[in-house]
């Protein structure tokens, strides 16, 4: 009995080892192949895993492949490059460069060491697939140069989640607000186009953002699109605004704009031949009734702005225009339309801007441009015919994206009365008028009437006297 109990623990400190032993080489350090200098024959390399490499020369190139299967899914990599660093290092030398690519060979991004760094890292999203990790020889060509690779992944990242390349496959974006900032990891591929889904539940005022937060910076778009009523029921898709990052750029922000609720996209493409990684946010804030909504770039879709009240708004770019409406009673005086700039300085208007007033029909009843950097403007009406009428605030010939504040306020009797014809209104006023008339036309075409019509011999000899009579009695009264 002892000694088969004696067998049995010995057995169970047998697994325990075997076991232990596979731990310990799972978790230990394992070593790059030679040859490992094309991705064809790239060291596979795990998640929570390190692998040892070196680079002997500037023509040496390691390669690994990074697999992200189906039970792993999506989330953040963070790549990480550890190695020694030479004495009384030269600060613009650099050690080693590490470059991550998907299976085409798009770049996502990568990073330098340099200096005294000992250690670099990166993140950059993944989804299901293979992406390849290359390590090269920076400037230092004197010596062999030995490193250790490493991965790891957090999965709950906020990140793109491909495919993601239509609206019906749009990545869920959870908004950022005050004190809560929440960036979205997305990459651009050959041809890529990347969707995100925000579903805003009240009126707020927004704005988007988009991110070269990587070391490889790239040219990107971001696009925002509402989802409108069309016709019959069907929903339609309209472009509230763009804004494009450039390569340099570190961060590329919208104008803040009022949102009515309700689903946006906001889509993400690379502009030329752009790939990399990226980072994009919505942010929503505190909003009032006073603040203009999109999407309003067509009258179907136009704001309400009532008498005596105000909107503010803004101009996203060159192509965006917005859309107010008003209606006019049957007994109205006209209207005055102010336009001014938001800022601390409300009698000027900082941006250029076209305003147009137009009746249902399109006709356009009143119109102006401002000057760049002028005092507010004022565009009026006549007295209107009953009837709903449309302002357009669109961009002028030199875009600034301002903020702009826009009132509408019917004008006052008095300001009607002076527009009228002031008449006649004294009787010294009448007499001159009367004095100022071409008289002998009048009189000579008087009396040939009178001639015109004395048929009757009887009284033609009376009508040069009647003439004559009437003659002298208007010119003694004058």
């Amino acid at each position: 009995m002892m000694k088969k109990a004696k067998s049995l623990l010995a057995l169970i400190l047998a697994m325990l080892i075997a076991f232990g032993g596979t731990i310990c080489a799972f978790a230990a350090e394992t070593a790059e192949t030679e040859d490992n200098g094309a991705v064809e024959t790239a060291d596979a390399i795990g998640l929570d895993s390190s692998i040892k490499g070196k680079i002997s020369d500037a023509d040496d190139e390691d390669y690994y492949a990074l697999t992200i299967g189906d039970t792993t899914g999506s989330g953040l990599v963070t790549v990480s490059l550890a190695h020694d660093v030479k004495t009384n290092a030269d600060p613009v030398m650099s050690y080693f460069v590490v470059t991550a690519t998907d299976s085409d060979g798009n770049v996502i991004d990568y990073v330098k060491s340099a200096g005294t760094d000992s250690k670099v890292s990166f993140d950059f999203s993944v989804n299901t697939g293979v992406y390849f990790i290359k390590v090269e020889m920076g400037n230092v060509l004197d010596e062999t140069l030995e490193y250790t690779l490493s991965a790891k992944i957090n999965k709950t990242a906020l990140i793109e989640k491909e495919p993601n390349d239509t609206t019906s496959q749009a990545t869920s974006l959870k908004l950022s607000k005050k004190g809560e900032t929440n960036l979205y990891y997305g990459a651009i591929t050959d041809g890529d186009v990347d969707y995100y889904v925000a579903n805003f539940t009240s009126p707020v005022l927004a704005s988007f953002g988009i991110y070269n937060t990587a070391s490889k910076t790239g040219n990107y778009k971001a696009t925002l699109i509402k989802v409108v009523d069309g016709i019959d029921g069907e929903t339609i898709q309209k472009i509230v605004g763009s804004i494009e990052i450039k390569d340099g750029e570190k961060v590329k922000d919208s104008p803040v704009f009022g949102v009515n609720g309700g689903i946006y996209f906001l889509k993400v493409e690379g502009v030329g031949a752009s790939t990399g990684g990226y980072q994009v946010r919505i942010f929503a804030g505190s909003s009032s009734s006073t603040d203009e909504y999109e999407y309003n770039n067509e009258e179907k879709y136009a704001n309400l702005l009532n008498k005596g009240s105000f909107f503010t708004g803004n101009i996203f770019d060159t192509n965006d225009v917005d859309v107010f409406k008003f209606k006019a009673p049957k007994k109205n005086n006209g209207y005055n339309v102010t336009l001014a700039d938001f800022d601390g300085n409300k009698e000027v208007v900082n941006g250029q801007w076209t305003i147009e007033i137009a009746n249902e029909n399109g006709d356009v009843i009143s119109a102006t441009t401002t000057v760049l950097n002028s005092e507010k403007v004022t565009v009026s009406t006549d007295v209107l015919a009953e009837g709903t009428y449309y302002i357009t605030v669109a961009s002028g010939n030199v875009f600034t994206g301002e903020t702009y504040k826009i009132d509408l306020d019917e004008k006052k009797k008095s300001e009607v009365e002076d527009d009228k014809d002031d008449g006649i209104t004294s009787f010294d006023e009448f007499i001159a008028n009367i004095k100022a008339i071409d008289w002998s036309g009048f009189w000579k075409n008087f009396e040939g009437w009178f001639e015109y019509i004395n048929i009757i011999g009887i009284i033609k000899d009376i009508v040069p006297g009647i003439v004559s009579f009437l003659s002298d009695l208007v010119f003694s009264k004058v």
